[in-house]
């Protein structure tokens, strides 16, 4: 297993945004627990899109 360098403030960024797209998915789930209807499908794509962009930005688009 070869263990790579990571830039701490790379590192720091990616961490701050999963706690934000988590924030989002919780409240997306707290909403549509509570029956509102606006949240659908298209709300957790996207959430999930997002997600998505954003560990291919920390990777390079590089996938193991």
């Amino acid at each position: 297993m070869q263990i790579e360098s990571v830039d701490k403030a790379k590192l720091e960024r990616l961490l701050f945004e999963l706690r934000k797209v988590g924030v989002n998915l919780n409240q997306i789930a707290l909403q549509m627990n509570k029956g509102y209807q606006n949240y659908s499908q298209k709300h957790l794509d996207r959430a999930f899109s997002e997600l998505e962009k954003l560990l291919k930005s920390f990777t390079g688009g590089n996938e193991k």
